[in-house]
């Protein structure tokens, strides 16, 4: 949900969608991409707001990552214009700072700004996965928890861009949703239950 309290929803091979707070039924945002030459559909897979609530981030699976304001204009952010490595966009998030944190499901973790462009994550090896599914960031505790395939779950500080702590036991390094309550407490989806 927006500022505007318009509800935002990403679909597969549709787009993105917004259920406007003062009507009935929704409005489909295009977000397209050309694959050889030929129009398609974004799917969806993230929608995170950033510090003004006026712009949303938008990541894809295979299109990147888009950048969509109030007024239906986009940005398009690729592999060949922003210093993304990969366009399969898992999960965006936004720290207390106004930096935008970019999962890749095959190229690693990412941080930047809409200005600045994205660079990788500078403790990327310590992540020991380029296959990050999931975030959450916590802003009371300025942290970002990082779901991986294959190598558990890792907490990262933003602001001194270093991961904290791995956990990767046996049964649970298949991390594919993370969820902070408004306790604070981490909820952990794993392959596993």
């Amino acid at each position: 949900e927006d500022n505007q309290g318009n509800i935002w929803i990403g679909a597969f091979h549709t787009g993105l969608m917004v259920i406007p707070k003062s009507m009935y039924g929704f409005e489909t945002v295009a977000l397209r991409s050309q694959k050889q030459g030929v129009a398609d559909i974004a799917c969806v897979t993230s929608i995170e707001s950033d510090l003004t609530g006026n712009r949303l981030w938008i990541g894809t699976d295979g299109s990147g990552l888009y950048l969509v304001d109030g007024n239906g204009g986009n940005r398009r952010y690729t592999n060949k214009n922003c210093g993304l490595s990969n366009n399969s966009i898992m999960s965006v998030k936004t720290d207390k700072r106004g930096k935008i944190w970019v999962a890749t499901y095959l190229g690693g973790l990412f941080c930047g700004t809409a200005e600045s462009g994205f660079r990788q994550f500078k403790d990327q090896k310590e992540l020991k996965s380029e296959q990050i599914y999931c975030l959450a960031y916590s802003e009371e505790d300025d942290i970002i928890y990082i779901g991986t395939h294959g190598n558990g779950m890792s907490v990262i500080s933003p602001s001194e861009e270093k991961v904290i702590r791995t956990f990767a036991d046996d049964d649970n390094k298949w991390i594919s949703n993370l969820y902070i309550d408004k306790s604070g407490l981490v909820w952990i989806g794993t392959y596993n239950g």
